[in-house]
């Protein structure tokens, strides 16, 4: 079982490193200029309705991960038997970062255009 956990532990540490890899890929996209940087630029109304959506992600999905990492396992993963614990605790974990994901890459897209 301990091997079970440690695989766990690696397969998430991988995909928070993806995590990275997709925003620093992001950015050396743009940089590059393989995505067209400024499209919105003039644009003063597009600008700030992508701002306030993309500070209106970041407000809500930050404290609603953390928030959400807290009430699975309190409530949900400490009932189920070891083995379901991993594949729950997996999934949640993957949904938070997903949730962390989301802001990141809007935000870094509004930077950009």
């Amino acid at each position: 079982m301990e091997k079970r956990m440690t695989r766990l532990l690696h397969v998430l540490e991988a995909e928070f490193a993806l995590f990275w890899i997709l925003v620093v890929a992001g950015c050396v996209l743009y940089e590059t200029d393989v995505l067209p940087q400024g499209s919105m630029v003039g644009d003063a109304q597009a600008e700030y309705i992508l701002q306030t959506v993309g500070i209106l992600l970041t407000v809500c999905l930050i404290p609603l991960s953390l928030r959400m990492f807290s009430l699975s396992l309190t409530r949900y993963v400490r009932q189920l038997s070891l083995p379901e614990a991993l594949v729950s605790y997996r999934r949640w974990c993957e949904i938070r970062l997903a949730m962390l994901l989301d802001p990141a890459l809007f935000n870094l897209t509004v930077y950009y255009t």
